[in-house]
């Protein structure tokens, strides 16, 4: 048994009457420890043995107690007696079965039973409080709820034993006061997981994967501010039991902070990786908005909603460059397009411009495939919302990236010796193709055949060869629209 075990143990059995006034003071008392250990630990061991033997509540026990329960509540003079009926063992065995009994129709330990549980409790011997200090502290430190139970029941609990006993609120603060513990694990967020934490500020093994230390996961993680794979994977399974709204919560601060203060190479990529793997909203698609809202009250306020918004816009900026780099380095050999990369390096880079609206992929049945090879369930969902169907199969057919800002539509060919076509946004022509589901042909798209520079409508077509990013630029520069930010 360790030392910071020995401490918590003797601090549980050991806290007396005169203190407990001090236990939700935000305090962290400089003790000294200097006392016998082997006196503790051979206590303790007795303890333990004890223990085990409460714990084992057959069917039959538990029967009795039910009655000998019923029998102090319905007795006028409400005899601690009857429930001890000769036996000391009997008054632990109820702090075990606690989830079991039924008091006024409700389990014994439900939040509406609070005052009779405290009211049975004072009317407990001080003496047997030394026996259900540590299976009352473990049962409620198991509960969903233990910030609204534990802090009545403890106190009444620990403020019955003797006067004389020694005191270590170092270790008893951290299981009585919720806000007390946090801010420790707050002051001490140097960890790679919250186990290691709970263990750095003296909380016994023990107790660190119950219920209630458990319910400090999220508050410790989110202040974390470091996320590698690695880390992600140590807390699985913690992240994997936090609620919904507190998995949004927590992939919005991995990817706030992955762009604004982490040095990984790749982001997207990083962002990617973890999203399924950690994150996983089957049939729900994280680039819509409607996905970054909560239900929970306490959790819905105004600095969380920024957060939402934020990583929102983030994620989608991550998947539209996905997306276009997917498109273009997919598609541009099946084209014999020389400078795929070139146009996706180019592209992407407006892909997260303010002015951007949207991007529409046009490919027939051969050049989607191609492009969804590789692709995860999730991120084809993401990809088929994008896709205009071409009914053509020939091969002459040049699949076609459309990209939509907000005052102009740009089509641009793959194939070889193809322009790329500039429309106003708000022309008809072009609205009503890329609100539809397929096409006939790619080339319904080259509605512009003359010209190599733009008319006096600011449409046209434009010839990708020589200094076709310069004039490209220019002219979006000129309406408005220029490159985003990562």
């Amino acid at each position: 048994m360790s030392e910071n075990e020995i401490k918590s143990f003797t601090a549980l059995m050991n806290l007396s009457r005169t203190t407990t006034i001090n236990l939700t003071d935000n305090l962290w008392p400089d003790l000294n420890f200097d006392k016998k250990w082997n006196t503790f630990i051979e206590y303790l061991k007795s303890f333990t043995d004890e223990e085990n033997i409460l714990s084992e509540v057959t069917d039959r026990k538990l029967q009795l107690l039910q009655k000998l329960l019923d029998l102090f509540f319905s007795s006028s003079e409400h005899d601690i007696s009857i429930i001890r009926n000769g036996s000391k063992k009997n008054i632990p065995q109820i702090i075990y079965s606690l989830n079991r009994l039924v008091v006024k129709g409700k389990v014994f330990s439900d939040i509406e039973n609070i005052d009779s549980f405290i009211f049975f409790l004072n009317k407990v011997p001080a003496i047997d409080y030394e026996k259900l200090a540590v299976p009352l502290l473990k049962y409620y430190l198991g509960s969903c709820n233990p910030e609204v139970k534990l802090k009545p029941i403890i106190v009444s609990v620990f403020s019955s034993l003797k006067s004389s006993a020694s005191v270590y609120e170092k270790d008893i603060n951290l299981y009585l006061d919720f806000n007390y513990l946090l801010g420790k694990l707050k002051q001490n967020i140097k960890g790679d997981t919250l186990g290691d934490v709970l263990k750095k500020i003296g909380v016994s093994e023990r107790y660190s994967s119950t219920v209630y230390m458990k319910s400090f996961f999220f508050s410790w993680f989110i202040e974390l501010r470091h996320y590698e794979i690695d880390v992600l994977n140590k807390n699985k399974q913690n992240i994997e039991e936090c609620t919904s709204d507190e998995k949004k919560l927590l992939f919005a601060t991995i990817i706030f902070s992955t762009f604004s203060r982490s040095f990984h190479s790749d982001k997207d990529a990083f962002i990617r990786s973890i999203d399924d793997s950690f994150f996983a909203t089957p049939k729900i698609d994280k680039t819509e908005k409607e996905y970054w809202t909560l239900v929970t009250p306490c959790l819905d306020n105004e600095s969380n909603n920024k957060l939402l918004i934020n990583a929102h816009k983030y994620y989608v900026n991550i998947f539209t460059r996905f997306i276009i780099t997917k498109f273009f380095d997919s598609l541009s050999d099946i084209a014999k397009d020389r400078s795929g990369q070139v146009r996706a390096n180019y592209w992407r880079k407006y892909g997260t411009s303010e002015s951007f609206v949207d991007i529409k992929l046009v490919v027939n049945k051969l050049q989607r495939r191609r492009m969804f090879n590789g692709l995860t369930l999730s991120e084809a969902d993401k990809f088929n919302k994008h896709v205009i169907e071409n009914l053509s199969d020939g091969y002459s057919e040049s699949p076609v990236f459309l990209i939509i800002f907000k005052s102009k539509t740009v089509a641009i060919f793959l194939q070889t010796g193809h322009s790329a076509q500039v429309f106003n946004t708000d022309n008809p022509i072009i609205t009503n193709l890329i609100h539809r589901s397929y096409v006939n042909s790619a080339k319904d798209f080259s509605i512009f055949t003359t010209g190599s520079l733009y008319n006096s409508y600011d449409e046209g077509r434009v010839i990708q060869n020589g200094y076709w990013q310069y004039n490209f630029t220019h002219f979006l520069s000129r309406n408005g629209i220029t490159q985003g930010k990562e």
